[in-house]
């Protein structure tokens, strides 16, 4: 029981990382900004990965287990 409640710390964690860096992505750079059609696409796939990345490195500060 003590992993499962590790794991949905984990990933509730994550996803509130996610959630507020796709806002940003999102309703805050894409609205104010904005790109040629032929790169559009190519950029919000690099700043989905970007979040993704962030997300995981944030998440895995976040919930370090110092007992290791």
């Amino acid at each position: 029981m003590k992993s499962f409640k590790k794991w949905a710390v984990i990933l509730l964690v994550f996803w509130g990382i996610w959630k507020i860096f796709f806002f940003l992505l999102k309703d805050v750079l894409f609205a104010v900004l904005t790109f040629p059609d032929p790169y559009a696409n190519i950029l919000q796939m690099v700043g989905m990965g970007m979040i993704l990345l962030l997300s995981l490195i944030f998440t895995a500060l976040l919930v370090k287990d110092s007992a290791r």
